[in-house]
């Protein structure tokens, strides 16, 4: 199936891409400076931007944690692959351990590898053209004047 969404959920699904490379990059880094609870937070922000990429990619904008919850599982469905599913829940466990802080490095390591894995394979369903169009559009100024590259370093 092709989309060809609106240029402003173009621009938005830009955005959640380069925030879910970025979130999961943080979150190594974290770990190695033993942050275990923001590293955890930053897995679940990866697994949620990559969430919000697909869905932006095909024309919808998620605002709620249940809205998010449905998507991943419809993508689940969709490709008959559990594992999406699963990882979601398991970066949710760990947005709820940075209030909680019950869980070890390597817990969190662990859990971080496999949600990893689950982040790209929803990056992979935008179809490299439209990421590299993407790409493009995020490199673009904003229409307002305001230059945005500032959020980005």
């Amino acid at each position: 199936m092709t989309y060809s969404p609106p240029s402003d959920l173009s621009r938005a699904a830009a955005r959640y891409l380069f925030n879910a490379r970025f979130y999961l990059e943080n979150a190594y880094r974290l770990l190695e400076q033993d942050e275990v609870s923001k590293a955890g937070e930053f897995v679940w922000g990866s697994m949620a931007a990559a969430v919000k990429a697909v869905a932006a990619y095909r024309g919808r904008h998620l605002r709620t944690h249940r809205q998010l919850t449905d998507f991943a599982s419809g993508i689940a469905r969709e490709l008959n692959d559990k594992g999406i599913s699963d990882n979601f829940i398991k970066a949710q466990h760990l947005h709820s351990n940075f209030y909680e802080a019950d869980l070890e490095k390597k817990d969190v390591l662990l859990i971080a590898n496999d949600v990893r894995d689950a982040v790209w394979k929803l990056i992979n369903l935008i179809p490299t053209e439209a990421r590299q169009k993407m790409q493009e559009l995020w490199d673009q100024p904003l229409e307002t004047g305001v230059d945005d590259n500032t959020s980005r370093e």
